[in-house]
């Protein structure tokens, strides 16, 4: 199984304030899931991904973001926001 490197929620929002940052890594961190890890993912993930854009903010238990991150461990997605471990093989 491979452990694959996505970019931490805060980070991402840190980045967010510059617009080239925006139009590659996404408008949102649903989109920079996508775009980093689409590849990987199943459509039904990636529509559960898209999904959560559309939770209520008050029944968003932890959060938009958060919310994306369960639907990649609902999918057994490996992910990592240590850079250092992306891509690290695991047995």
């Amino acid at each position: 199984m491979c452990v694959m490197y996505l970019m931490a929620p805060k980070v991402y929002h840190t980045n967010c304030k510059y617009r080239l940052f925006r139009e590659n890594g996404g408008n949102t961190y649903a989109d920079h899931i996508l775009i980093t890890l689409g590849n990987f993912l199943s459509d039904l993930c990636k529509k559960e991904i898209l999904d959560c854009l559309d939770i209520q903010e008050e029944r968003r238990d932890n959060g938009l973001d958060e919310e994306c991150l369960l639907v990649l461990t609902k999918h057994n997605i490996s992910f990592t926001h240590n850079i250092l471990r992306g891509c690290e093989k695991i047995n």
